[in-house]
Order: C-alpha cells, then structure tokens, then sequence
C-alpha cells in the first residue's frame, strides 16, 4: 500500500510539472502572436521620426582638437605617458581631464593598508596632479560616473566594503 501511494505521489508530481510546463508554452506563444509585424513597424516609425529632433551625437572637445591639429578623427596612437603610477583603472572628467588610481603601492600592489595613489592627468599640457585617498585601497574598485561628473567608487580589495566620490571640481 505505501509503494503504490509513494508512486502515486511521484506520478502526480509529474503530470503537475507537465501540465504546468505546457501551460508557460502555451501562454508565451499566445502572448507573442499579440504583436503584431504592422504595430511593430508603426512604433519603429514613431521612434525613427522622434529621434530626428536630436542632432547626432559629436564628443566637441575631440572634435575641435582633432580638427585643429589636422588629425584623423578615426584616431591615432601617441607617445607613451610615463604615469606617476600603475592606473588600473581611468576615468574621463567632464573637465576633459583623466583620473586614474592604483593600490596602496605605487608601482606594485603590496597590500596591508587603505591607501591608493591617484592623480589627474591634465591631456592638453601632460601635467599630473596628485589626489591619493588615505583611507581607501582602491585596487580593484568598481568605478562608476553619476550625473553630475563625480566619480563613485565601490569595493576594492576583497575585504573592503568602502566607497568613496571624487568631485573633479573640487580636486
């Protein structure tokens, strides 16, 4: 009697697995096919015609200095920069100036305390300004820009649950 129950049991558990699996089927063809190929080209219409009211967009610092120099927009490599650090990780300013940082070594990552070298680099006139931050090992941080132009910082090393903003306007 209770090998008949426990197969029933399991065989109930299958048939409900099945029956819900069709059903999902079901209802994602069924919710698919509501679209229709002339809705979509009508609202790819509406987009297309919105987006003609905003100029394409052009970086205009970049443009006006490429254009000064005569260089191709496509770009071109420079000379090497000798960085006052390792930059592991960089971030543009909408100063048009670089911040970049590196762990709590200058030109290794030895580790042990909250430390990171940091600095801005000035693009126009390769001049470096220095900005550490003592109470935070950067190493490894998630970098993110917010709206205004700060720079937050996440993490580090794998302990680290700090974060940190630089204000380029400030620094």
């Amino acid at each position: 009697m209770a090998l008949t129950v426990k197969l029933h049991t399991h065989f109930s558990t299958l048939i409900s697995l099945l029956a819900y699996f069709l059903v999902t089927l079901a209802s994602a063809t069924t919710f698919a096919g509501t679209t229709n190929s002339s809705q979509h080209a009508t609202d790819d219409s509406y987009w297309a015609d919105l987006a003609q009211d905003y100029s394409p967009f052009v970086a205009p610092q970049m443009a006006a200095r490429t254009a000064a120099r005569g260089e191709d927009i496509a770009g071109q490599w420079g000379s090497v920069i000798a960085w006052p650090h390792i930059p592991v990780s960089a971030a543009n300013l909408p100063d048009g100036c670089i911040l970049t940082y590196s762990a709590s070594g200058q030109t290794s990552f030895p580790g042990g305390r909250e430390y990171s070298y940091s600095s801005t680099l000035e693009p126009s006139s390769n001049a470096f300004f220095e900005t550490p931050n003592n109470s935070h090992d950067m190493f490894c941080a998630y970098l993110s820009t917010l709206e205004d132009g700060q720079i937050f910082l996440t993490g580090g090393r794998n302990y680290v649950k700090t974060t940190h903003r630089f204000c380029f306007v400030t620094s």
